[in-house]
């Protein structure tokens, strides 16, 4: 995403044939980028474990109701989803959720990817998952490009049901 967040320069400076957290992209994964940090999340230093913070992910899928395997959502390792791929709609499905404060979130491992399996706000520290420092709910991103803030009190069964592509669940009404 880096070269379409105008850091194709940085983009530049990864080895993207080494793991993320080799020697080679130390200094590039050390930059904080303002565009993955919610301002409203505390944190002593922009850096986790040396690596710039990053409060948001990718949906994978959900494991609230159902096994996430194979995976339901829509940000896949090593796989690319188009929109003909999402029969449930593209305004209700999920593609980014708010993660702030997770213990291990930084912009360049591939950590911010997660299947939701808790209530928003509710996820055990060292689970990722929806979660936010704001009162009453996080920020979420549709496939649509639509931003909203869903409630911590959203039932279940359509959280489970925004979390994934093709499950025929009512999404609506959130």
């Amino acid at each position: 995403m880096l070269p379409y967040l105008d850091q194709q320069p940085l983009y530049d400076q990864l080895n993207l044939r080494t793991p993320f957290d080799s020697p080679d992209n130390r200094t590039a994964a050390a930059v904080v980028l303002a565009v993955y940090l919610c301002p409203s999340t505390y944190r002593a230093s922009p850096l986790v474990s040396g690596r710039g913070a990053c409060d948001y992910g990718g949906m994978y899928g959900e494991r609230i109701l159902s096994p996430n395997n194979p995976p339901k959502g829509v940000m896949l390792y090593d796989q690319k989803v188009s929109t003909d791929m999402i029969p449930d709609g593209t305004s209700n499905t999920l593609q980014v959720g708010e993660d702030s404060g997770f213990a291990d979130g930084q912009w360049i491992n591939g950590r911010n990817l997660f299947d939701q399996a808790f209530g928003i706000n509710q996820a055990p520290a060292y689970e990722n998952d929806i979660r936010s420092n704001h009162q009453g709910g996080a920020n979420t991103l549709f496939c649509d490009g639509s931003v909203h803030f869903l409630a911590e009190t959203l039932d279940l069964p359509i959280l489970a049901a925004l979390c994934t592509r093709a499950g025929n669940e009512p999404g609506g009404g959130f």
